[in-house]
């Protein structure tokens, strides 16, 4: 079943979102929509698993189903290439951009339930439990963006940006969300805002995309932190490649990919 068909669909749109928000039963999605019954909702929830946009475990006897964010990846390719004039190229072997690469934007503005969230993509060619280390492992961290300090299972960690120098102060984060290797989701706050950020982790065919979240607030200005977590993936790209992320400049990317961000619906 193709993405696009699969997604024509209302119900299994809806059906779609709610899995994005929590693993839920047949049983579950069926129970919080009257107009829809239990063996329809399970015809939808096929077609979904069949467009590659739900996966399915078993727990006990019980069948639970989540959204797969890998399989919104040909939605996100076409809208990021229809919100900018430059074409948005497939990943090579390493995924990401390379140093000194022309920059394309691999991300976007979206509108979803939790409210308006920037979304931006890296892909690799590797496990997911060797992602997840890149993004969770104090010392793989710390070779592209910053180390944090303190016990996890406390739900509270201080973490700093060694990537902007060795004087920055830390700034303590509260995990809100930790599936290993699969999900993350922290808040911090930052002056009088507060930033909820996370990620998902999803492997297919050997291949593991990355997609990162930041929920913006009113005010956020897009256009300034959609290049901002470019670099900071594009460094992680750089790191997993054995290149030197140093050698990306910070200021090469507001400019190359500012307007695309401003340009995207909720961006300004």
């Amino acid at each position: 079943m193709d993405v696009f068909a699969a997604l024509a669909d209302p119900v299994r749109r809806d059906l779609l979102l709610a899995l994005r928000r929590e693993d839920l039963t047949a049983g579950a999605l069926a129970a919080g929509r009257p107009g829809v019954s239990r063996p329809g909702v399970s015809r939808h929830l096929r077609v979904l698993r069949e467009a590659g946009l739900v996966g399915v475990v078993t727990r006990g006897r019980t069948r639970v189903y989540s959204a797969r964010a890998e399989g919104l990846e040909p939605v996100r390719a076409l809208l990021a290439a229809l919100a900018t004039s430059s074409p948005v190229p497939a990943p090579d072997d390493a995924g990401g951009s390379a140093a000194g690469a022309r920059l394309v934007p691999g991300g976007l503005v979206e509108h979803g339930p939790a409210g308006t969230e920037l979304v931006v993509t890296r892909t690799f060619r590797a496990p997911v439990e060797d992602v997840w280390a890149s993004l969770t492992e104090p010392g793989r961290l710390a070779r592209w963006i910053g180390r944090w300090t303190g016990d996890p299972s406390t739900g509270h960690v201080s973490f700093r940006m060694t990537a902007e120098g060795e004087d920055v102060e830390p700034e303590e984060y509260t995990i809100t969300r930790c599936d290993p290797p699969f999900r993350f989701a922290a808040d911090t706050a930052t002056g009088d805002e507060t930033w909820h950020i996370g990620f998902d982790l999803a492997e297919a065919e050997g291949v593991t995309t990355l997609t990162f979240r930041q929920l913006l607030a009113p005010g956020d200005d897009a256009r300034s932190v959609g290049p901002g977590w470019e670099y900071y993936l594009d460094r992680l790209v750089a790191a997993r490649e054995g290149r030197d992320p140093a050698d990306l400049r910070w200021e090469d990317y507001p400019a190359a990919l500012g307007d695309h961000y401003g340009a995207t619906p909720g961006g300004s």
